[in-house]
């Protein structure tokens, strides 16, 4: 099964491959600096007419919750990170490093930016768990959607 991205199934998926990750847990086990949020930006030619808003309560290593959120809500994380639908492509299909892209402001970051380089290794862990997921991005949906109209 394919989850799509973004939605509340892959959110659920997400959070239980960050706790199921031996790795991420090892990595991420001195993380104590609040949670962190994800914004993926509406994109109207996508499908998605509303932004999409992830909430992160990671602490040490574990992933204590994960739900979808208001924007307003997303913005009060320690951490938010926001970008486009086609920039969190590029990180889940890691062809852009998390922090490089915060880095050069591919992917904008409200929060202490000296505080996520000190963990780069479980930003990569957390990308890692979210690579493993089975995705279907909103540009392969509307994609198949324009192939079946073809048909």
């Amino acid at each position: 099964m394919k989850y799509a991205f973004p939605s509340e199934e892959w959110v659920q998926a997400y959070k239980e491959a960050l706790n199921n990750s031996d790795n991420y847990r090892d990595v991420a086990s001195s993380w104590h600096h609040g949670a962190i949020a994800m914004v993926v930006e509406a994109d109207p030619k996508n499908g998605l007419l509303d932004n999409f808003c992830v909430w992160l309560d990671v602490d040490g290593g574990r992933c204590r919750d994960a739900r979808k959120v208001t924007l307003e809500e997303a913005y009060t994380a320690p951490y938010c990170l926001i970008a486009t639908h086609e920039r969190w492509i590029d990180v889940l299909s890691k062809r852009l490093d998390p922090i490089a892209g915060m880095v050069t402001r591919r992917i904008q970051l409200r929060g202490n930016l000296l505080t996520m380089m000190r963990y780069v290794r479980s930003a990569k862990a957390m990308v890692g768990c979210g690579a493993s997921i089975p995705s279907r991005f909103l540009n392969d949906l509307s994609a198949g959607a324009k192939m079946e109209e073809k048909s």
